[in-house]
């Protein structure tokens, strides 16, 4: 049994949506400046556009990294329950172990006392 968690290590995944997330502000942000300010240039209105949408991220991205930190901290709670698990199942296994050897001994003294009497 594996002590760490069968899954990949998420942050890739994460930094992945954050990307996505920055270009849909600046998107949104570039429609709302059209839509609002239409005489705006297409080069200015796409540096404004970005931006507002770097301020506006600056803004959300401590929320968002608290995310990923409560994502970290369930890895590793994961990992240490299943550490865990498995440290009881080796004992276990060693109690089964040692009832087995108890049964085997038991078994011989019967066969012993069976011997004795006959």
């Amino acid at each position: 049994m594996s002590t760490t968690l069968d899954h990949g290590y998420t942050c890739p995944d994460i930094d992945g949506a954050i990307t996505e997330i920055k270009a849909e502000m600046a998107s949104t942000l570039d429609d709302v400046i059209s839509d609002y300010a239409p005489q705006t240039r297409d080069e200015d209105r796409e540096d404004a556009a970005n931006g507002f949408a770097d301020d506006l991220y600056g803004e959300i991205e401590s929320h968002i990294e608290a995310v990923r930190k409560t994502n970290e901290d369930l890895r590793s709670a994961a990992e240490r329950q299943l550490e865990e698990m498995q440290d009881r199942i080796d004992e276990l296994e060693s109690e089964v172990n040692d009832l087995e050897c108890d049964k085997d001994r038991l078994e011989d003294e019967i066969h012993e006392l069976e011997s004795e009497s006959a």
